[in-house]
């Protein structure tokens, strides 16, 4: 039932079309979505809401990648309301466990919506 791995394998598929840099975590990266993943540093990690806020803006498709628990309502208001790609979160988890799942929004318009199909696949509840 780990949900770590599922959700970093739909991350590199949905990013393949992606240049490695509009790919970028928010607050913290978590090294095991990079391992699935197949990354290696550098990557985009963007620690300031500054940061965040040019990169979010900038018209290049890119994908935002972070924690739950990172994104208060002031990050929230510069993303996408929701976002593309939720790791599977379970009922018998803790409010804490679910707040440190990761969450990934695809921004600007360019980005295939037909490569996410519409849902969240990597949801469980």
């Amino acid at each position: 039932r780990r949900s770590g791995r599922p959700f970093a394998l739909s991350l590199s598929k949905a990013t393949q079309a992606l240049p490695h840099e509009r790919v970028a975590f928010w607050h913290k990266y978590e090294g095991s979505v990079l391992f699935y993943m197949k990354w290696n540093p550098p990557i985009t990690w963007l620690t300031d809401e500054a940061a965040l806020r040019a990169f979010v803006e900038s018209e290049q498709p890119g994908m935002v990648v972070s924690e739950g628990r990172y994104v208060p309502e002031s990050i929230a208001s510069m993303l996408p309301e929701r976002p593309a790609y939720v790791e599977a979160a379970y009922s018998w988890e803790s409010p804490e466990k679910r707040q440190k799942k990761m969450k990934a929004w695809l921004i600007n318009k360019d980005v295939s919506v037909a490569e996410t199909n519409g849902k969240d696949t990597t949801r469980a509840e």
